[in-house]
């Protein structure tokens, strides 16, 4: 119910959660079918730049897909019948740009210690009805260190896929710790991605 993985780079990290899932997880029967499990998996990665378009191929991703991912992390706008996304929760659903307001708290004091984002409306989000555990956020946190100059990102997740999301969303984290380096004038740093429940659908 522990683990940590800390890698250079984001397919390098991909590969060893890959190894640890199908190592030490466990077969868990949920709602939607049986999932390889594990709890408490923190991935510590070292340089989180984009891998090579050859590399992604190698591993069958499509880099298109994940610059599109990483482009669209930042839209703060909800397209109709979309119950949320990532960036309409940091930047209008709580009726504040969080991201913006991280980077005037990095600028006035480089040591802010409330550089904190919460995505989860713990009011709605825990009470909603949805049939489908995806009508609610997997993404729940973010918090931001100024480490010597290099912003450093921390996620939380509450759930995760492995499989069809894990470097999808490391993709999207990077766009954010892009967006909130630049504006504050700080070079970008590790990330640092922090799975409560992550699984592979055996099937």
């Amino acid at each position: 119910t522990s683990h940590q993985i800390i890698a250079n780079t984001p397919l390098d990290a991909w590969m060893e959660v890959m190894y640890r899932l199908n190592r030490f997880g466990k077969n868990i029967q949920i709602a939607k079918g049986v999932r390889r499990t594990l709890f408490n998996l923190d991935v510590h990665i070292e340089n989180p730049a984009p891998e090579r378009e050859e590399l992604l191929r190698k591993f069958n991703f499509d880099p298109n897909e994940l610059q599109a991912y990483k482009e669209d992390m930042l839209l703060g706008e909800l397209l109709e019948d979309t119950t949320y996304t990532y960036g309409n929760r940091m930047r209008k659903y709580f009726g504040v740009d969080a991201l913006d307001e991280i980077v005037g708290r990095l600028i006035k004091d480089s040591l802010d210690r409330r550089l904190f984002i919460s995505l989860w409306d713990t009011k709605n989000d825990m009470t909603s009805d949805t049939a489908s555990d995806s009508s609610v956020p997997c993404l729940t946190d973010l918090y931001f260190v100024n480490l010597d100059g290099r912003l450093m990102l921390t996620a939380n997740f509450r759930t995760h896929n492995a499989v069809s999301a894990w470097l999808l969303n490391l993709y999207g984290l990077r766009s954010i710790q892009e967006y909130v380096a630049k504006q504050a004038g700080l070079d970008t740093g590790k990330i640092n991605v922090k799975s409560r429940w992550i699984g592979i659908d055996l099937d």
